[in-house]
């Protein structure tokens, strides 16, 4: 599985506020990287990246700061890109299936 999540883009929460919503959506996920894993996977079977750094103690900037640790992952017979901007259109032609969890709220994010 490949957590959508290794892929924001970052920004300063400062930068992100000025952004309007049309922008958050589009920037949020840096889904050039996502599809270039995705295809590596496909053609290579093997792809390599590096992930947010969500530990780090300056990811509050708008230079997003990357784990100094590559992820490198292998083909199987099932790929699942996991999160909630998985299925951008500019993916789409490297997703076979494309699934949508609607979860009530409660299950979701337990009190």
């Amino acid at each position: 599985m490949i957590d959508g999540d290794q892929f924001y883009a970052g920004g300063s929460a400062e930068s992100w506020d000025r952004q309007t919503s049309a922008e958050k959506v589009a920037r949020v996920i840096d889904w050039r990287r996502q599809r270039t894993v995705l295809e590596d996977l496909r053609v290579q079977g093997v792809a390599e990246w590096y992930p947010f750094d969500w530990e780090a103690e300056d990811w509050d900037r708008d230079v997003a700061p990357f784990s100094r640790e590559p992820i490198v992952a292998r083909a199987g017979s099932v790929v699942v890109l996991e999160g909630a901007y998985s299925c951008r259109p500019e993916l789409h032609d490297l997703l076979d299936v494309r699934v949508l969890l609607d979860i009530p709220r409660a299950v979701g994010h337990p009190a």
